[in-house]
């Protein structure tokens, strides 16, 4: 699957696939508002559809307009040349004479083009001293698997900001189809796979979780919605865990390319009884196997 022609042709608005120009939403529900007349509907259509010239990748612009609402969205969609992931995001402003409320503004509300008899959702949750175990989680027929985190930002030590979806019963680390799914955001998050009755359709859900309620949205004001990466394999899951590795190392992280001395941990070796000498026999030891 090529996430990027999925998402930009025909235009992908919050989960509903239609023609360049007859844009309708929500019907999955990735955003959801209360206008300022206290209207909860949407109908958002495009006006304008861009690419910008960017070194390394390419990335379109998608505008959307509401029918009868100064209410508008910005949705980006960057493909990088240099790995398989896909980077989405959207803006979010309206005109209107008072304050909006969001109730639910997805970065990624989706109906992925992939039909399996199996789906299922791999995440990974823990807490202190017990963090990133992984956990898998069948997705039934007319059933939801949800993941959420109410921890503010030690949020991955319960549900870490990411899943991977996929798609078949014998996939693996090394073959089979799935779909990554991570989100920019050291906040609150939320995130879920959703089948349909017959099992014909998934969508697929990620975004900032408002746990405390509708996030205000006044006049005149953009809010950006967390980045989401997405990546694609035909080749199990070890091969999104590559690509997301390459895109932080050459997109995210601060000379993610460069060679970085040795970082000595101490504390798990240790914890709370160590003594010089502990310390300096640690780093003995990391100078035996090589280290500087």
């Amino acid at each position: 699957m090529d996430v990027f022609s999925w998402l930009v042709s025909g235009y992908l608005a919050f989960g509903q696939l239609i023609p360049q120009g007859q844009q309708e939403i929500v019907k999955y529900g990735g955003l959801q508002a209360i206008h300022a007349d206290g209207a909860v509907t949407l109908r958002l259509k495009e006006s304008k559809r861009s690419e910008v010239k960017e070194a390394g990748a390419r990335h379109v612009v998608v505008t959307l307009r509401d029918e009868h609402y100064p209410f508008e969205i910005v949705r980006h969609v960057r493909q990088w040349d240099d790995c398989a992931a896909v980077e989405t995001w959207a803006e979010v402003r309206h005109d209107e004479p008072a304050p909006v409320k969001l109730l639910k503004m997805d970065s990624v509300a989706a109906a992925v083009p992939v039909k399996a008899k199996a789906v299922k959702v791999l995440s990974l949750t823990g807490r202190w001293a017990w963090e990133a175990n992984v956990a898998e989680a069948p997705v039934a027929n007319g059933q939801i698997v949800q993941l959420c985190s109410k921890a503010g930002t030690r949020d991955a030590w319960e549900s870490n900001a990411g899943m991977m979806v996929s798609f078949g019963a014998d996939v693996t680390e090394t073959s089979g189809m799935v779909l990554g799914v991570a989100l920019e955001w050291t906040g609150t998050t939320e995130r879920s796979v959703r089948r349909d009755w017959n099992g014909a359709t998934t969508e697929v859900f990620a975004g900032a979780g408002l746990p405390t309620g509708p996030y205000t949205l006044d006049p005149g004001v953009t809010i950006e919605l967390p980045r989401a990466i997405l990546v694609w394999s035909e080749k199990g899951r070890g091969e999104v865990s590559r690509q997301y590795h390459r895109w932080a190392r050459n997109h995210l992280m601060p000379h993610g390319r460069d060679l970085h001395p040795v970082l000595l941990n101490s504390w798990e070796g240790s914890y709370f009884s160590f003594t010089e000498k502990t310390l300096t026999d640690m780093m003995d030891g990391v100078k035996e196997m090589g280290g500087e």
